[in-house]
């Protein structure tokens, strides 16, 4: 009988021991089992890929369908597509958008929008832009209006500019504006000055102007506008603003060239001319003088002064004779240094001038008033008024004195609305003028 053949695929061997056939056994176990273990890595390896795929397919169509939704939505709105031209405009759809699922997704997009553009600014500002472009306007109102206020914006920094340049130009360096400059900046001034208070530094130094003369000038259009002021501008004479004569008047400046001409002896030879020297074809005879200047001056301040008190003592006798009791009268004390006026409340019964021998207490007229009131002019008597206290030049009281001032020295009448306090205790009137004997 044939010995049965062993298999080919067994490891048994009739050589081996027990204990090296239990090691040949327990390495093929383990060997097998490692491999068993990577096929199976393997196998989930692959089903995870296959997840991510069906995942991504998945993805992929829900983003197709939300870009189909969006295509959709724009179509409804207004001014976004056909339907508005051939139906119409729709009133947008109300806004419902938790603010969970509103937070989520505006991280996402951000991320997105960052990975995009690599982080850069300037792609994200001109992005945001463009986004803000296509979706940020729900009618064609407001899109007209976004254009509008563009151009709009465009148009206020052009005016802005202008505006700028033009004050600018009418600045000068030194001296004075002409009447044709003046005229155009008194208009712009008030229109700059309707700037917020909190904004006038900001516009003064953009307009070369003061913001004190926007603080001046803050007023003046709405005075205009509701009728209290009717006037834009106002006109200048023509005199210097700087110089010997700079603030001396026109009128006093002719006057004192006549009377230079008059006091000065005209030259014997006609043909001793001299030049204007603001005028080289204009010419006059020569003049010579033959006293101080200083007396020629004082001369003519004296003459000025003659002049002024002649036109002053024709409208005081008009002033006195409207006058009436309880009135205030302005009296000059014809002084060059405090004070230079005296105050006095007429009373019932002492309205009449009297001459100056008839005051109860003559003055002294060459100490008092410098040879200016002679013997021969009226006066008129009346309760001193003065200051309450030195602080306040407005407040005014009645005193109990009595005094007297030439009528030909009588300047004014307080307004009305400048009235006394309570009037002092009545103090005894002066005793009346002597009756002149027969």
């Amino acid at each position: 009988m044939r010995p049965k053949q062993r298999s080919k695929t067994s490891s048994f061997d009739s050589s081996m021991t027990k204990q090296q056939y239990a090691r040949m056994r327990t390495t093929e176990l383990v060997r097998k089992t490692g491999l068993e273990a990577h096929q199976q890595v393997v196998r989930e390896l692959q089903s995870t890929v296959r997840k991510q795929k069906r995942l991504l397919d998945k993805d992929a169509a829900e983003l197709k369908k939300q870009t189909r939704i969006i295509k959709e939505l724009r179509l409804r709105l207004p001014g976004q597509g056909l339907r508005h031209w051939v139906h119409g405009p729709l009133q947008p759809p109300a806004l419902d958008f938790p603010q969970r699922s509103r937070s989520r997704m505006v991280t996402r997009f951000k991320d997105e929008m960052t990975l995009a553009t690599h982080a850069d600014p300037l792609k994200l500002q001109n992005l945001v832009q463009k986004l803000h472009d296509a979706f940020g306007f729900v009618s064609d109102g407001e899109v007209l209006a976004a254009r509008k206020k563009a151009l709009l914006q465009e148009a206020k920094d052009g005016l802005w500019l202008s505006l700028a340049n033009v004050m600018k130009t009418l600045k000068t360096k030194n001296g004075r504006l002409d009447n044709h400059r003046r005229v155009v900046r008194q208009i712009l001034l008030p229109i700059l000055a309707c700037a917020p208070r909190h904004l006038r530094s900001l516009v003064a130094e953009e307009m070369s102007v003061s913001a004190a003369d926007l603080k001046a000038n803050s007023e003046i259009l709405d005075k205009i506008q509701s009728g209290e002021l009717k006037i834009w501008y106002t006109l200048r004479g023509k005199s210097r603003s700087s110089g010997r004569f700079g603030k001396t008047p026109a009128e006093d400046c002719e006057a004192a060239h006549q009377h230079w001409i008059d006091t000065s002896n005209a030259s014997a030879d006609k043909k001793n001319v001299v030049k204007n020297p603001e005028n080289k074809e204009e010419s006059s005879v020569a003049y010579f003088n033959y006293e101080f200047v200083e007396d020629k001056r004082s001369n003519f301040e004296k003459k000025k002064r003659e002049e002024k008190l002649e036109k002053q003592a024709g409208a005081a006798q008009g002033i006195l004779a409207a006058a009436k009791p309880g009135d205030v009268l302005v009296t000059s004390l014809f002084r060059k240094t405090p004070p230079l006026t005296l105050l006095l409340r007429l009373e019932e019964g002492f309205m009449r001038p009297v001459e100056h021998d008839e005051v109860e207490n003559p003055p002294d007229l060459e100490k008092e008033y410098s040879e200016l009131v002679t013997a021969g002019d009226l006066f008129v008597r009346g309760r001193v008024v003065g200051r309450a206290n030195a602080g306040n030049k407005r407040l005014l009281v009645e005193t109990k004195e009595w005094s007297h001032a030439p009528v030909k020295s009588i300047v004014g009448v307080l307004p009305p609305d400048n009235a006394l306090p309570e009037a002092a205790a009545a103090a005894p009137p002066p005793p009346p003028p002597p009756t002149p004997p027969l």
